[in-house]
């Protein structure tokens, strides 16, 4: 048996990797939750942004399981055998793959929240959407690079660039949407406080949603970049997936809480993309705005004393 003292120390490997898979699956817990909440609500909601909503979940469920995997090979099945460290997994090149279409899905979501709050300009969404096709082509370059690696040495040393540039996209990509989305929603307010007090909780959501993203990738890309011999920067990395999934979800379930807090009657119904508009009546005053409803397809219609609303977006 080999000698205790031939095992090098795994705190900043596979350690770290093992924290992140742990943290991920708790996460994960968090985002089922969360599915089983938003199809037990929210049934009339279109087939299409339902199916989107279940791929994101499909996708992401398949990633926990490859980074669970990863750490099961190293840890558990390769345990005291420090010449199966150097052994490049083959879940470690295909959970990219999955990763990558969950931040699609979900990063496609709110671009097309954009394009939606901005009556279709493709000049405000342009960027985005750059930003979000940008990282799909790295992590496919990461993928197709990786496919050709046999050792861990390897991984670290010639896919590190790749990594930079998946996180740098990423971060920027998601502050770009939650940006955006403010500003578009800031500018959605009227002079009716109870419209404007929906606009105003709908950008804590953007911000809360679009900050853990967003801070998790700039982590990642900092420590990527800092340390680059280590595995710490793939922890991080390694729960990404989870909260695009809970981001997504969190703000298709906050209609619920919205509902609540002001205790209005709230009723979704489907309409055509065509029919995309906004509007808002009080009294004698009618104001057409187009504030997020948290998905890309649904009309929005509730009503309270002095109050008629019908708030639709696509």
């Amino acid at each position: 048996m080999t000698s205790s003292s031939a095992v090098p120390a795994l705190d900043n490997t596979f350690g770290a990797l093992l924290d992140g898979v742990i943290v991920g699956a708790a996460l994960w817990g968090v985002g089922s939750l969360q599915l089983y909440i938003y199809f037990y609500n929210f049934p009339k909601d279109r087939l299409f942004l339902k199916s989107m909503v279940l791929a994101a979940w499909v996708f992401d469920s398949v990633h926990q399981a490859l980074i669970s995997h990863i750490v099961y090979y190293y840890l558990v099945q390769h345990f005291f055998d420090p010449a199966a460290l150097e052994h490049y997994v083959w879940s470690q090149n295909y959970q990219p793959i999955f990763e990558a279409l969950t931040a699609f899905i979900v990063q496609s979501f709110f671009v097309y929240r954009i394009f939606t709050l901005s009556k279709g300009s493709y000049i405000l969404t342009a960027v985005p959407s750059l930003l979000v096709i940008a990282k799909l082509a790295c992590q496919l370059a990461y993928v197709g690079q990786g496919s050709r690696l046999t050792t861990t040495t390897q991984l670290v040393q010639d896919l590190h660039p790749i990594s930079e540039a998946i996180n740098g996209v990423t971060a920027a990509g998601d502050i770009t949407i939650t940006i955006l989305l403010c500003w578009l929603l800031y500018h959605s307010r009227t002079s009716i406080s109870r419209t404007n007090y929906v606009i105003n909780r709908l950008i804590l959501y953007t911000v809360n949603t679009g900050a853990l993203t967003s801070i998790c990738a700039i982590i990642t890309l900092i420590l990527a970049h800092t340390m680059p011999t280590n595995l710490i920067y793939g922890a991080f990395y390694y729960i990404i997936a989870r909260l695009y999934v809970n981001s997504m979800l969190a703000t298709l379930n906050a209609r619920s809480a919205l509902q609540s807090k002001l205790g209005d009657v709230l009723t979704l119904s489907n309409i055509p993309p065509s029919n995309a508009q906004s509007s808002l009546t009080a009294g004698s005053h009618s104001v057409a705005f187009a504030p997020s409803t948290g998905k890309p397809t649904a009309s929005l219609e509730f009503t309270t004393t002095g109050y008629a609303k019908n708030l639709e977006a696509v």
